[in-house]
């Protein structure tokens, strides 16, 4: 973005430093707006203010909950793609100035406590919006009341369930799931976390059924995850590991999963039919991908959770966090590991031994999550068994499609499995043919994005596979993603599908959480094709292998989380397309959202 095209989104009545930070990219019209707005309202004529107002909304849609006053020039490479920034060119507030301004202004309510009363709240280095503010002293105030002891007895309960209850084809505990079992017990709350494949819905299962004493008093138990794809894979994971321990009875007990819109009642409109006033009639609530929560949705679900019930968090913190603002579980873990073993503390179990991949692909996971960018670098070079790279220098394909074939022979074999099983009107294994590869962005636009991708293996099937029943906008054969979330008809974001052909007509098979669904496209609001897809939007999907398009160097979604992510969406392969100068950036660099979330729930309870 230039100079000149940045001008265009800027206010004409902006002044000083409001016009010079805004020309740089890191606020825009909005962000200017309303601050201004703000300072008309409250009476404030101080540009520092306004400039640190307009910021804190900037660092919102970027993701942090708060704007970090200690580290503000970080907040450029968080915000949106192609906008250059020449941090060289700003002049800087110093912060002990700018700390004075914002705590004799009218915007701000400095310190933690007092009424929410203004828009801005000031907490040590930390400028938040007020509404953000209240969203995270919720949800810290409900973690805190539930580490409260709950006056349990021992942990010989959970413990003669491991040792005796099983049945003997189960197999045994690892010492992380005991432990688990152990401070499910005794605690109200309980983080569960690890990667892919760790096990963690397995030890959900245990923790269930060691605190479930008899099928003449089975608990009320909730299982819910942000997008119908990860409630179907946790209600499908714990009824299977529930039969294997024997406790089929408990399985049969439990409610169909469900996503937490789903859950919460969450309306458009932000209205909710489950929360402070009107509680879940629950006694275990089970989350998954705990790591796609915004701290608003953490709030939420943890109001509407009664007293006494106990609440299993489980989730990767290593992987993205969620498209809105917060890094929820990555805080709540650092805050459990800031202080192990002490009263306060989160209960926390991390499990680390993957069992469902291992060789280069495992270890590639593992090296990235470390932050090894030249052992990352090193082992993607050399391309072993499970992992291949396609240098892709230019960003753009095709300038450098030789070095795609195996790309395009992937996609046109998964293409052509998906149309055997479609004329054999077999659509389940259609369904399981599409999931087998999956391509992933980190965009939707831009010769690195979905659009593209997306219509560039179109086009390789089309050329490979031709067909009169491809033709139209809705062609048979074509995966598509549900992108929103309708109570009436049970489809939910997440949703993945094909388009069929049914007596004639063209036809949306959904996989939802409540089983195979047949829709009319129009039926379908924010129904899209899904040959490519965003890495956000395949968390908690996995695939036998995965493609994915690692954006140039610069790109400010290029980090460790990121690239993590994708990587361990794969359970077999996994194809990095791309340079190695960005693998390696990418590697280096964490990404960075600002909450104190972390502090909070480490400071001494006053």
């Amino acid at each position: 973005m230039t100079t000149d095209q940045t001008s265009l989104d800027l206010s004409i009545a902006a002044t000083g430093p409001l016009v010079d930070f805004g020309r740089a990219g890191l606020i825009g019209l909005a962000e200017t707006q309303i601050a201004r707005h703000l300072a008309h309202l409250y009476g404030e004529s101080d540009q520092l203010v306004m400039l640190a107002a307009a910021l804190s909304v900037t660092a919102l849609r970027a993701g942090s909950v708060c704007l970090d006053l200690s580290q503000v020039d970080q907040l450029a490479p968080a915000v949106a793609d192609g906008v250059e920034v020449d941090l060289s060119q700003l002049e800087w507030p110093a912060p002990d100035l700018w700390l004075d301004r914002l705590r004799l202004s009218r915007l701000v309510r400095s310190g933690p406590d007092g009424p929410g009363d203004r828009p801005l709240r000031l907490v040590d280095r930390w400028l938040y919006l007020e509404r953000s503010w209240a969203d995270q002293q919720a949800v810290v105030a409900s973690l805190r009341h539930r580490l409260q002891s709950n006056d349990q007895p021992p942990d010989q309960l959970c413990k003669s369930y491991i040792d005796v209850s099983c049945p003997p084809s189960a197999p045994p505990a690892s010492d992380a799931q005991e432990r688990a079992c152990q401070l499910a017990q005794r605690s109200r709350c309980l983080v569960i976390g690890g990667g892919p494949g760790t096990g963690k819905t397995t030890t959900v299962a245990r923790v269930l059924a060691s605190l479930s004493p008899s099928p003449s008093h089975p608990p009320r138990i909730c299982l819910t995850a942000p997008t119908g794809k990860a409630a179907a894979h946790l209600d499908a994971a714990v009824r299977r590991n529930l039969g294997q321990l024997g406790a089929s009875w408990l399985a049969d007990q439990i409610p169909t999963a469900g996503t937490i819109h789903r859950v919460l009642g969450i309306k458009p409109w932000g209205a909710v039919d489950f929360g402070p006033d009107r509680l879940l009639p629950v006694d275990w609530l089970v989350v998954d991908e705990v790591s796609m929560l915004s701290l608003r949705h953490m709030r939420l679900l943890l109001q509407a959770v009664p007293e006494p019930a106990r609440v299993v968090l489980v989730g990767d913190p290593d992987q993205l966090a969620s498209v809105e603002a917060g890094a929820v579980l990555a805080d709540i873990v650092a805050a459990a590991e800031g202080h192990p073993g002490e009263a306060a503390a989160i209960p926390y179990v991390r499990l680390d031994h993957n069992y469902r991949f291992t060789g280069a692909l495992a270890e590639l996971a593992e090296l990235i999550r470390d932050g090894r960018a030249e052992a990352v670098v090193e082992l993607v070079a050399s391309q072993p068994e499970g992992v291949e790279f396609a240098p892709l220098d230019s960003g753009s394909p095709t300038a450098e499609l030789a070095a795609l074939d195996g790309l395009r022979q992937e996609v046109v074999d998964c293409g052509r499995a998906v149309r055997q099983a479609l004329a054999a009107a077999d659509w389940p294994e259609a369904l399981a043919a599409s999931g087998r590869h999956r391509l992933l962005c980190a965009h939707r636009l831009g010769p690195s994005g979905v659009s593209h991708w997306s219509r560039l293996a179109e086009t390789w099937l089309a050329q490979a596979l031709p067909a009169p029943d491809r033709s139209g906008l809705w062609p048979v054969g074509l995966p598509v993603l549900a992108t929103r979330n309708d109570d009436a008809l049970g489809v939910y974001n997440g949703d993945t599908g094909l388009v069929v052909d049914f007596d004639g007509r063209r036809r949306v098979v959904l996989d939802t959480s409540s089983g195979l669904r047949l829709f009319g496209p129009a039926q379908l609001e924010g129904l899209e094709p899904n040959h490519a897809s965003t890495i956000h939007k395949a968390q908690g999907s996995q695939y036998d292998a995965v493609s994915v398009v690692v954006p140039p160097s610069g790109a400010s979604l290029l980090t460790r989380q990121l690239l993590y992510t994708a990587v361990t969406r794969a359970q077999r392969r996994v194809r990095l397309i791309g340079s190695l100068d960005a693998i390696r950036q990418a590697v280096q660099q964490p990404a960075l959202r600002a909450s104190g979330l972390t502090e909070r729930l480490l400071a001494p309870q006053s």
